[in-house]
């Protein structure tokens, strides 16, 4: 229906049960399926604790963040994004990889699909890698491609020949 729903939650407060249940009165409310869910971002979320359960660990939050959040998208049949930081320091030059994730290698190994994006230092082009696609090809670099960040584009939009 192209109906959106935003929703701020509270950072490090935030669990994948809290997420359904917004997405379940958000569905009853509009009355139609949600078919994609935007978090951001999945590094600020939590795993919730029971009893006298003392804290998750980062790493280990990632995987029941990963894991409820994948789960949702299979069950609800509905595109989940989110972004995650790095640890800012690619292995293979300048290029990050899933193994630059941070806080959580669970994160890109449960992942479906994982893209990581670096600018150049200008900011005017941007290249992306598909670190890993589940379905598809991966492995495989994409640009650099021209970026206007100024209007939300990463690269131009042509009609009819021109821009």
């Amino acid at each position: 229906t192209g109906c959106v729903g935003v929703q701020e939650m509270p950072a490090m407060g935030t669990t994948v049960e809290d997420v359904v249940a917004w997405v379940d009165n958000v569905e009853q409310h509009v009355g139609a399926a949600v078919s994609v869910l935007v978090v951001d971002f999945i590094d600020k979320m939590s795993a919730p604790r029971k009893g006298g359960q003392r804290e998750v660990s980062t790493y280990e939050t990632g995987k029941v963040v990963m894991e409820g959040l994948r789960g949702l998208a299979v069950e609800r049949n509905l595109w989940c994004w989110s972004a995650s930081h790095s640890t800012g320091r690619g292995k293979h030059g300048k290029r990050l990889d899933m193994g630059d994730a941070a806080e959580s290698m669970h994160k890109p190994r449960i992942a479906d699909l994982w893209l990581t994006m670096e600018t150049n230092d200008e900011q005017s082009e941007v290249s992306f890698f598909v670190a890993k696609h589940r379905t598809a090809k991966s492995r495989v670099a994409v640009g650099p491609l021209p970026a206007e960040f100024e209007c939300g584009r990463i690269c131009p939009i042509t009609i009819g020949g021109g821009v």
